[in-house]
C-alpha cells in the first residue's frame, strides 16, 4: 500500500508575521456542515493510525466536496485558490463535472472553510496528501484515472502530488514559480524578508504525468512569465496555454479556448467505465453522528437495476421509463456489458433492451430531431435537451475576488467535428497561436 503523507521538512509560518495574511487570506467560510448533506466528506488526516475512521472527530478530518458522475472513468482532484474555500467553489466544480463528465473531489485548506487551523505550506500539504490517500486507499481509484488540478495557490500541492505519484494529468491554472518570487513582484527588496515557500520550479523537472498549463497574459498578480517556464522545465508530455485577454481571476469558462477546448485537445475526455465510485459510509457524518448517504452505493446491483439505474445527481430516484433518451442508450450500453450466462436472464435483459431501443427510437422519430436525442444532460446555459442539474450555490457569479463559472457547456459534438483524431493526439496545425504543444 502506498505512502501517502505529505513529504517532511516543509517549514511553519512563524517567521512570516503580517506576510501570512497576504499570503494566505482565507475568506469567511461560505458553508456549514449542513450545506452540503450529500456531497461533503470528512477524510481522517491519519488514515493509517485510525482503526475505527468514524470515530475520529471533525476537527481532526479534511473536509472534502464529493461530485460524482455515472459511470465516469477520470476524477479530477480540485485544489482551490486563494481567497476562496470549497463552498464557494462548488458551483465551478458542478461545471466541470458536467462539462468534462468526470468525478470531481475537491479539498479544504487549514484556515479555510470548516478546516481548523492556522494556514501554512506544511498544513496544506498535510490536508491535500491526506485527501489523496483517501482516493487512492479507500476509493480504490487507480492513478492513471486521477486528474490533479490546481489553481494559483492550488498549483503548489498539485505539482507536489504530481512530482511523486505518475497521476492521469497535471492541470496547472495560473501557477508561480515559488512564493518569494511571487512577492518580488510586488513587494521588490522587500521579498527577502520572506522566506522561500512551495518552491514549484524544484518540483516541476520530477514530473512525469501529462501537464496542462494555462496563464493569462494579463495576469497583473502572478505574470504569465511564471508559467512559460514552468513549462519550459517539464519534462513531460505537455501544452502551455497563453489567451490574450485572460487575467488572473478570469472565469475559465467565459471563453472556450481559455480552458475547455485545451482540455479537450489535450486530454482524452470524456470517458466513461461500468464501475461507480463506492464511498465508506463513515466519509458522510452530520456533525459528529455517522450518516449512510444516497451517494454511498454499488453500482449496478442487479439485472433489472441495469434498466433502472441508480438516483440521479439530485438524489430523486427514476425508473427505465423516466430517462432521457441518451440515459437510456447508456442503460443498452451497460447492460450488453453485463449479460450473465443464464439463458433465463438473458432471455430478460434482452426483452428490455427490445423495449428500450424501440423508445428511443420512437423518441427519436417523434419528438427530437437526432443530434438531440444522443445529447447527454447539461447544465443550465447549454446547448441541447435534458434535465437541469440543481445547484447548492444558485447562479454562477465571481465570488470572493476569484473566477466562477459562467454555466456555458461547451457541445462536446462541436469539438468532435473540429477534431480529426481522438484520444490525446493533438493536431498542432489547428491549434490557436497561443498553444504550446511539446
Amino acid at each position: 500500500m502506498e505512502d501517502c503523507r505529505a513529504p517532511e521538512g516543509t517549514q511553519d509560518e512563524e517567521d512570516l508575521g503580517f506576510f501570512a495574511r497576504f499570503l494566505y487570506p482565507a475568506p469567511t467560510p461560505s458553508y456549514t456542515a449542513d450545506s452540503f448533506p450529500d456531497e461533503l466528506l470528512w477524510v481522517p488526516k491519519d488514515l493509517k493510525a485510525c482503526p475505527d475512521p468514524a470515530a475520529v472527530p471533525l476537527e481532526d478530518c479534511v473536509p472534502c466536496l464529493f461530485l460524482p458522475y455515472r459511470s465516469a472513468r477520470f476524477l479530477f482532484f480540485f485544489l482551490h485558490g486563494n481567497a476562496e474555500d470549497i463552498g464557494k467553489c462548488h458551483t465551478f466544480c458542478t461545471v466541470l463535472r458536467e462539462q468534462f463528465q468526470v468525478n470531481v473531489l475537491a479539498v479544504e485548506y487549514p484556515g479555510y472553510g470548516l478546516s481548523p487551523g492556522p494556514c501554512s505550506e506544511a498544513g496544506i500539504l498535510a490536508n491535500v496528501f491526506a485527501a489523496f490517500q483517501f482516493v487512492v486507499q479507500c476509493l480504490e481509484w487507480p492513478l492513471d484515472s486521477v486528474k490533479v488540478f490546481g489553481r494559483s495557490l492550488g498549483t503548489a500541492p498539485a505539482l507536489a502530488i504530481a512530482a511523486k505519484y505518475d497521476v492521469g494529468g497535471l492541470i496547472l491554472v495560473s501557477p508561480f514559480l515559488s512564493i518569494q518570487s511571487v512577492c518580488r513582484e510586488t513587494l521588490g527588496v522587500f521579498s527577502s524578508l520572506v522566506t522561500d515557500r512551495f518552491v514549484n520550479f524544484d518540483k516541476m523537472p520530477h514530473v512525469t504525468s501529462p501537464t496542462l498549463i494555462v496563464h493569462g497574459k494579463k495576469d497583473s498578480l502572478v505574470p504569465v512569465t511564471h508559467g512559460r517556464q514552468l513549462h519550459e522545465m517539464c519534462r513531460a508530455r505537455k501544452m502551455f496555454v497563453a489567451p490574450e485577454a485572460m487575467e488572473h481571476n478570469t472565469s475559465l469558462m467565459s471563453e472556450p479556448n481559455y480552458f475547455v477546448m485545451p482540455m479537450l485537445q489535450f486530454f482524452a475526455l470524456p470517458d466513461y467505465i461500468f464501475e461507480d465510485i463506492c464511498v465508506p459510509d463513515w466519509a458522510y457524518r452530520k456533525k459528529r453522528q455517522e450518516w449512510n448517504p444516497p451517494l454511498s452505493r454499488p453500482s449496478m446491483p442487479s439485472v433489472r437495476g441495469v434498466m433502472k439505474p441508480l438516483p440521479f445527481h439530485d438524489g430523486d430516484s427514476g425508473t427505465a421509463d423516466d430517462l432521457h433518451p441518451s440515459e437510456r442508450v447508456n442503460c443498452v450500453v451497460a447492460a450488453l456489458a453485463r449479460l450473465p450466462s443464464d439463458a433465463r436472464q438473458r432471455d430478460e435483459i434482452f426483452a428490455e433492451l427490445d423495449a428500450s431501443v424501440s423508445f428511443i427510437f420512437d423518441h427519436m422519430l417523434d419528438s427530437l430531431p437526432l443530434e438531440d436525442v444522443l445529447t447527454r444532460p447539461r447544465v443550465k446555459g447549454s446547448v441541447g435537451a435534458g434535465p437541469e442539474p440543481p445547484t447548492q450555490t444558485g447562479e454562477c457569479s465571481e465570488v470572493g475576488g476569484l473566477a466562477q463559472s459562467s454555466g456555458i457547456i461547451v457541445d462536446l459534438r462541436d469539438v468532435f467535428r473540429q477534431q480529426e483524431g481522438q484520444g490525446d493526439v493533438v493536431n498542432e496545425e489547428s491549434l490557436p497561436e497561443d498553444w504550446v504543444v511539446r
